[in-house]
């Protein structure tokens, strides 16, 4: 993870999950996996670079896809992240959109994932 997005007010989770994000503008929709979370908002990990202040839909990919359980959030900062043992290319900081998204977003269960292997296979 990027060290410069490990700052912030709130104590944060470091749970690993995997997600599918819409770029609300574009309606493209892209993967990535969320290193870590707070009140405000979560650091993820993507192919696909985001402007600084788009809005984007998050969505579990653990729930199904009839689920409407997603949630909004504003990227705060997008940079590329130039390690050669990472798997993803762009380091994304968003903050949810209000607090309900948060409260979605925690009450959604999400799932620890263990190891690199289904890291791989998510991409």
């Amino acid at each position: 993870m990027h060290p410069r997005l490990e700052k912030g007010d709130h104590a944060r989770s470091t749970r690993q999950t995997p997600i599918i994000i819409e770029n609300e503008k574009s309606g493209r929709v892209f993967r990535g996996m969320i290193f870590k979370y707070s009140r405000q908002g979560l650091y993820f990990e993507s192919d696909y670079p985001l402007q600084t202040g788009a809005v984007i839909k998050l969505r579990s990919t653990y729930l199904r896809a009839s689920s409407s359980g997603f949630f909004l959030a504003e990227v705060k900062t997008c940079e590329k992240i130039n390690d050669p043992l990472v798997l993803l290319q762009y380091g994304i900081s968003a903050r949810f959109c209000d607090d309900a998204d948060y409260k979605k977003f925690v009450r959604r269960g999400l799932r620890v994932i263990q190891g690199g292997k289904k890291y791989v296979d998510f991409r």
